[in-house]
């Protein structure tokens, strides 16, 4: 036998030996097949923004023992936290979620990950993953919609200061109007100018509860110039006004 033959025979031993499951510690090809399809069904319900039943996928994954991670050292649980990481931001990206909600998440949860100094402090990471990137999903996932319609709303979102009046945004979407205005409302469900009020006054609710704005400069923030627009757009919406909402928040 040539020296090439007995390299070439021993090798195929070798990864015959690796794949030879009676000669593997770990469980059975039973129990591999359901931790698969576990979490399998764990990242289905990230698409779908279902944090419970992620979270019950998630648990019934520790119930699977595995040999090789079994006394795994600090790097090797901060390439597993990364590993997960990167899943949970496919899950969201097959749900239509536009890369820049993904990325301003997923690059958060690396830098935490990254930055771990114990074991503890990773601890409740897959949990704290479950329930941002669900709430990412149901927040703004645009499965579903036409190309026309994930355009528009991405739009609006990503420049909620501008103008976004129906003219400006057909030409920003190299659309007819009248043709835009019909079509966002079939498929979202109002109109434009409705839908751009709404988020804007959402967008709103995050500066009057974590900042000491006035209320004009958070009208400002979110592209309403004038205050008291702002502020019947935001009782009819919210049901108060901005300064009683407020108010409500630091009495609480």
């Amino acid at each position: 036998m040539t020296g090439e033959e007995k390299r070439t025979g021993s090798a195929e031993v070798d990864l015959r030996s690796e794949f030879n499951l009676e000669e593997q510690e770990a469980i059975s090809m039973e129990r591999i097949e359901e931790k698969y399809a576990v979490e399998d069904e764990m990242l289905r319900a990230v698409t779908a923004g279902n944090a419970e039943a992620a979270m019950k996928a998630l648990e019934r994954l520790t119930e699977f023992p595995n040999r090789r991670y079994a006394n795994m050292n600090m790097q090797g649980n901060i390439m597993v936290m990364l590993t997960l990481n990167t899943l949970f931001r496919k899950a969201v990206q097959s749900a239509s979620v536009h890369p820049a909600h993904i990325d301003h998440v997923s690059v958060k949860f690396a830098d935490k990950i990254q930055s771990a100094k114990r074991l503890d402090d990773l601890a409740t990471l897959p949990m704290e993953m479950v329930r941002k990137y669900c709430l990412l999903v149901r927040s703004y996932s645009l499965k579903g919609y036409s190309a026309l319609a994930q355009r528009a709303l991405n739009y609006i979102d990503f420049n909620l200061t501008e103008d976004l009046s129906l003219t400006y945004l057909a030409e920003k979407l190299n659309v007819n109007k009248k043709y835009l205005s019909s079509h966002f409302k079939k498929e979202v469900g109002e109109t434009i100018t409705d839908y751009i009020n709404k988020k804007r006054v959402m967008e709103s609710l995050k500066y009057l509860s974590v900042s000491d704005l006035n209320i004009s400069d958070v009208a400002i923030r979110v592209g309403i110039y004038d205050l008291n627009y702002f502020s019947r757009l935001f009782k009819k919406i919210i049901k108060m006004t901005p300064s009683q909402y407020r108010r409500m928040l630091r009495n609480s």
